[in-house]
Parts: C-alpha cells; sequence; structure tokens
C-alpha cells in the first residue's frame, strides 16, 4: 500500500509513502513520521500516524507558488478530508471527475487506485486527512439514507465517488476535534484508544451534518453569498477579541444583515453569534491548555472584559471552571 507524489510540470519524485507493511491486517503499533514540505512546495510540514488500520494526515504549509502535484496510489481508502485553510483543484487521470476544495470545507471520499493531478494554491495550506479501511468505514455508516446508500454502492462496485456532490461547511464542533487530535499527548496504546475514538466522533459529525443536509437542500445561497459566509467566519476567526455586530460584519464582507443571519446559519449551522462564541471557547481551552496565560489573560483574549463572565461561559460549555482545567494539565 503506497502512495506516489511527483512535481507535475517537472516529473519530480516528492515523495513515496509506504503505509505499515501490515497496515490492512493486524496492526498492533503505531507508527508516526513527519515530512519537511521543503524545498519543493515552500515552509511547513506534512506529518502522519498509522494505527489499526487507520491514517491520520495533517499538513500545515506556505506554499511558495501554485503548484501542480502528481498522485499516484494503489489501495482502497475512505478518506475523511478536511481543507482548513487553501484551494486544492483535483482532476483524475482517465476520467471527468473533479474534487474541488475550499477552505472550511469536508467530504467524504472513496479512491480506489486513484491516479490524477491535484493543483494546490499559492499560500497557506492546511489539510487534515483521515483515511480508513472501507470495511471500517462500512461498520460506521448509518442505513436510512439515499446518499449513503449510493455511496456504500460505489464502494462495493470500486467506483471512485464524494459522498457529496458539494462539499460541506467545517463546524466549530469538527475544529474542536481535530485541534484535540493534532495535539494529543498520550503514548502507546492509550494514543491508539485516543485517537480512534476522535476518529470515530469525527465521522460521527461529518454524518450527522451530511444526513440533516441530505433532507434539506444543501443551499439557496448564490456561491458569492457563499463565499461571504466564509470571509465572515475568517474575520470572526482573525478577531477573537474585538466585538462583532451583524451591521458590521454584513458591511465587511459587502451583504445585508438579512442575508448574513439566514445566510450564515445556512452554510455552519449556526446563528454568527453561536458560531463565534463556540469558536472564544475552543481558543479559550487551548490557551489555558498549552499556553502560561492566566485566567484573566485568556478571557482578554478572547474579548471578554469580565473574567467572572467568562468562567460562567467557560463552565457552561465543558462542565469544567478555567481555574480547575489549568490544575487539570
Amino acid at each position: 500500500m503506497k502512495t506516489r507524489i511527483e512535481l507535475a510540470d517537472l516529473e519530480e519524485l516528492i515523495a513515496e509513502n509506504n503505509y505499515p507493511q501490515n497496515f490492512g491486517g493486524k496492526f498492533d503499533g503505531i507508527v508516526e513520521r513527519t515530512y519537511s514540505a521543503e524545498p519543493w512546495l515552500g515552509k511547513g510540514s506534512y506529518k502522519e500516524t498509522f494505527f489499526n488500520g487507520i491514517h491520520i494526515g495533517y499538513g500545515d504549509m506556505n506554499l511558495s507558488r501554485t503548484t501542480s502535484l502528481r498522485f499516484v496510489s494503489d489501495f482502497e481508502t475512505v478518506e475523511m478530508h478536511f481543507a482548513l485553510e487553501g484551494h486544492t483543484f483535483t482532476k483524475e487521470a482517465f476520467s471527468s471527475k473533479t474534487y474541488e476544495f475550499k477552505g472550511g470545507q469536508h467530504n467524504i471520499v472513496f479512491a480506489t487506485g486513484f491516479k490524477g493531478v491535484s493543483d494546490w494554491s499559492q499560500g497557506d495550506m492546511k489539510i487534515f486527512e483521515v483515511n480508513l479501511l472501507p470495511e471500517f468505514f462500512a461498520r460506521h455508516l448509518p442505513d436510512g439514507y439515499t446518499l449513503f446508500r449510493n455511496f456504500k454502492k460505489a464502494i462495493d462496485q470500486k467506483n471512485n465517488a464524494l459522498l457529496g456532490a458539494s462539499n460541506y461547511p467545517i463546524n466549530a464542533q469538527m475544529f474542536l476535534v481535530i485541534h484535540d487530535v493534532l495535539t494529543c499527548h498520550r503514548v502507546g496504546e492509550f494514543k491508539k484508544m485516543f485517537l480512534e475514538s476522535k476518529v470515530i466522533e469525527l465521522l460521527l459529525l461529518q454524518l450527522e451534518q451530511i444526513a440533516a443536509f441530505d433532507d434539506n437542500p444543501l443551499s439557496t445561497l448564490a456561491p458569492r453569498d457563499i463565499e461571504k459566509m466564509h470571509a465572515v467566519r475568517e474575520l470572526l476567526v482573525e478577531n477573537m477579541s474585538h466585538y462583532h455586530s451583524l451591521q458590521t460584519l454584513a458591511a465587511a464582507v459587502g451583504t445585508n444583515e438579512f442575508t448574513l443571519k439566514k445566510g450564515f446559519k445556512e452554510v455552519f449551522g449556526k446563528t454568527v453569534f453561536q458560531y463565534f462564541n463556540e469558536l472564544k471557547m475552543t481558543h479559550a481551552r487551548e490557551m489555558l491548555m498549552k499556553d502560561d496565560l492566566s485566567v484573566g489573560e485568556v478571557s482578554a483574549l478572547v474579548g471578554y472584559k469580565n473574567p467572572q463572565h467568562f468562567s460562567t461561559a467557560f463552565k457552561r460549555r465543558y462542565g469544567i471552571t478555567p481555574i480547575e482545567l489549568k490544575l487539570c494539565r
């Protein structure tokens, strides 16, 4: 089981990634690897973890230019794909199938013996992906949804496919689970248990959201308005310590309050302020867990003037106060 990656324009080998020999069978260990993005792509790295028939990959790079990569793999996989930042466009070599991801989007892909070329945009590129053996994925696929049945049929017939014709928005819960995976400090069997539970939780969140969209139209918004909703999300992420009104957010991306209220909830499944509060709590939890900051400093960094109000909101979210969390580190 291996994946080969080349620079498409130069046909220069970047990496040949061999999965552990017993990955598809009895696999008792845990293997971790890190690849540097230099000198072919730019700054950054790609990290991966293998265990129990599961592969987790995380790429955090800054690409010096728009880059075309040729991918060739010789095995079947179901991939939970999360485009955290950046833009990729992939085309299969022997068909008209294409796969496009923009920052903040996710989907589930089935690929067997994949061969194609992927264009990666210049600038920040962050990708999180989980590759599952098809039999592992099938055990967790709910019945009763046409979209899921069609995807299972594609897997059985060994046809490359996306679960959803359109991608789905990465919500705050998904970001939190991904963060938990990337910051896991456990080792050995405890790490395997933790990561497998997080993979299943993340798959649950994906399938749950996709099932909800399967019962409803994915979006009634025009593509340009969907882009504006993602721009609002970026504003919130980059300015967590500031107060944001609907009026100022709408004006910043060139829309109106009505479209913002309706469109943001349609795209991300929550109101602007529900989403913003979840983001702030997630970021606060991250800082409390790994930074040497006081509760008051963290409170200010996520926009709370009163640390007591922050502590109350934090406990409502996580069932533990910020001080208790710091003591548990």
